[in-house]
């Protein structure tokens, strides 16, 4: 049993050393975990188109020498050849491994299909927010100026306010202060009347 997914698969005469290493399996979800955009998608097709096309010296099995991968268990998730099919794999479902090529090709094509759909979506949110965003901005300068210009004419308003109401307390006030310099001007000539007439009457009577 794979201590990794657990699944079960048949030991070749040779034991665990004579398992193979699924470096095809291993490389493809290296590219696919380095780069999870659309470009990593199109990375993994090219891995599978050049394991389709099996450039070059061809896939030995390591269970048997000289003997060409050509064959996908299912069941072990591995490759190998005929001899291995009629032996160790001989009761599990087996299928040409260009085929599982072309599957997993078509799957990543589909993946990369739906988000190539989504990009003209996502370029449309973009040119929505930023919109948004600059129209914000936009909005926050305006009212900031009317603010500015707003607080500008109420301290016209308020400096002209003060203005006349200074003027119009200076205006009483020097009223008031008139009428009181009367008063002040009558009792004082009154003062001295009585002064005189008081010292008038004391030399009399001496």
């Amino acid at each position: 049993s794979c201590p990794v997914c657990r699944q079960t698969s048949i030991l070749p005469e040779k034991g665990v050393a004579a398992l193979q290493n699924n470096f095809f399996i291993t490389n493809l979800m290296e590219v696919l975990q380095r780069q999870p955009d659309s470009a990593g998608h199109e990375d993994a097709i090219a891995m599978l188109d050049s394991a389709s096309a099996v450039p070059g010296k061809p896939l030995s099995c390591p269970n048997h020498e000289g003997k060409t991968m050509e064959y996908y268990c299912e069941a072990c998730e591995t490759a190998m050849c005929h001899e291995c099919t009629v032996g160790e794999h001989r009761e599990h479902v087996t299928v040409p491994l260009r085929d599982v090529v072309e599957q997993h090709k078509a799957s990543l094509r589909q993946q990369l299909d739906a988000i190539k759909s989504r990009l003209p979506q996502l370029a449309a949110a973009v040119e929505l927010v930023s919109g948004i965003s600059q129209q914000l901005v936009e909005r926050k300068n305006d009212a900031v100026a009317e603010i500015g210009s707003t607080f500008t004419e109420l301290e016209k308003a308020l400096g002209q306010r003060k203005g006349l109401l200074v003027r119009d307390l200076e205006a009483l006030c020097g009223a008031k202060q008139k009428v009181l310099q009367a008063q002040l001007e009558v009792l004082r000539q009154g003062q001295e009347n009585i002064l005189s007439s008081c010292s008038f009457t004391e030399q009399a009577l001496d």
